[in-house]
């Protein structure tokens, strides 16, 4: 079955919580996410935050996905992630 991504940005203004970003993402269970990574990471010293892009690869074994499917998943993981505090997602 053809996968597709969505990738998310962060900006995190509090170092603390980058790991329990991490935590939350990386260890994200649903049946239609094949994989999860880290695939940009930026400490911006004089504005002291850290970017740090998530990608998200889905795919399910038996079917083609469609968009809406992945946007339940995709918004549940936004969701959860903002309730994180000191982090955002730049243009959202």
């Amino acid at each position: 079955m053809p996968s597709s991504f969505k990738d998310i940005s962060y900006s995190i203004k509090d170092y603390s919580k980058t790991q329990e970003l991490q935590d939350l993402l990386l260890n994200y269970q649903s049946e239609i996410i094949k994989n999860v990574y880290i695939f940009d990471y930026f400490k911006n010293e004089k504005q002291e935050e850290i970017k740090i892009g998530f990608r998200f690869v889905f795919q399910s074994k038996k079917t083609t996905l469609n968009s809406a499917e992945i946007e339940l998943v995709y918004n549940d993981i936004v969701s959860q992630s903002l309730r994180i505090e000191g982090i955002s997602i730049p243009g959202m």
